[in-house]
């Protein structure tokens, strides 16, 4: 009898150990999920409080960086002769905080209708990641409200235009028109060679003008000197 007792409490201590264990495992997923559930809504834009406030997606330093961002390579084709000059004197003359503010107020309902197209692109896709293409083609839809081009590798689809595979083959076929075109950025990748040349030649002349406008203030600058202290008065001993 105390046997069949004994093994009747072994097992129902058995029984509670693996139902407590279930019980931790499935708060430790539930715990998991809701952490990579706040990691996603914040790259999406929420705030990280329980609160489904959305926060700015385009903050004034990236508004500055994406101004200040320059071409690496002058050698392959990127933008026009007229982009280029006005990109590369934009990003001489970068926007204060308060102004780049403005700029990503201004630029936040834009990247949220890229995002939410690209997103529900993807879904309806059957896919589960946002691919380049599916950016591209969403901010297709929103380029007649943009100044400048956009996510165009024109230097990799030269590159692959010209490229012969292992079986014979051109990796990417060109038209008539893509061959036009090329001869057309050829021409203007020299063109845009010779005016990077002047534009650094004015840049580094804004440099040391100011350059010396700081020094010549540094050097006139005085520091106020304050009157000596008074001296302090004598302490009496009690002794």
């Amino acid at each position: 009898m105390s046997s069949a007792c004994s093994d009747s409490e072994s097992e129902n201590e058995r029984v509670a150990e693996s139902t407590k264990s279930s019980k931790q495992a499935k708060r430790s997923k539930r715990i998991a999920l809701l952490k990579a559930y706040r990691k996603f809504a914040k790259v999406a834009g929420f705030k990280e409080s329980g609160n489904t406030v959305l926060k700015s997606l385009v903050t004034p330093l990236a508004v500055r960086k994406a101004i200040m961002k320059r071409v690496l390579s002058l050698r392959h084709p990127t933008y026009s002769k007229e982009e280029y000059e006005r990109r590369h004197r934009l990003s001489m003359n970068p926007p204060s905080c308060k102004k780049a503010s403005v700029i990503g107020k201004r630029v936040e309902p834009i990247v949220r209708e890229v995002m939410r197209e690209a997103v529900r692109s993807t879904l309806t896709a059957g896919r589960s990641t946002v691919d380049p293409y599916t950016i591209f083609t969403s901010i297709a839809r929103v380029a007649p409200n943009l100044s400048f081009s956009y996510a165009l590798p024109l230097g990799l689809v030269r590159h692959a235009q010209k490229t012969v595979s292992s079986r014979g083959d051109v990796v990417m076929s060109a038209s008539e028109a893509d061959v036009l075109d090329a001869e057309k950025e050829a021409m203007d990748v020299t063109k845009i060679k010779i005016l990077a040349k002047t534009l650094l030649v004015e840049e580094n002349k804004k440099k040391e003008t100011r350059k010396r406008r700081f020094s010549k203030e540094a050097s006139s600058y005085v520091s106020p000197t304050l009157p000596p202290l008074p001296p302090l008065p004598p302490v009496e001993s009690s002794f």
